[in-house]
């Protein structure tokens, strides 16, 4: 981030694994969860800003936003 000039408020973690958001969200990331099979989110972690089946899903959903 600091490379690219960007705060974090700016970038976006992309997660399979439910713990990951947790720590990225606290981070002040934005954060996205891709769904694998047996893989499912932290329940007490924050609740991501996206929740998608697969990195195409996600490449339309975060296109908007840049």
């Amino acid at each position: 981030m600091k490379e690219m000039g960007k705060p974090v408020s700016e970038c976006m973690m992309v997660a399979a694994h439910g713990w990951d958001v947790g720590g990225a969200k606290r981070a002040g990331m934005k954060t996205a969860f891709v769904t694998r099979k047996g893989q499912v989110l932290y329940p007490l972690a924050p609740v991501p800003d996206l929740i998608v089946s697969d990195i195409g899903e996600l490449a339309a959903k975060i296109k908007p936003l840049c």
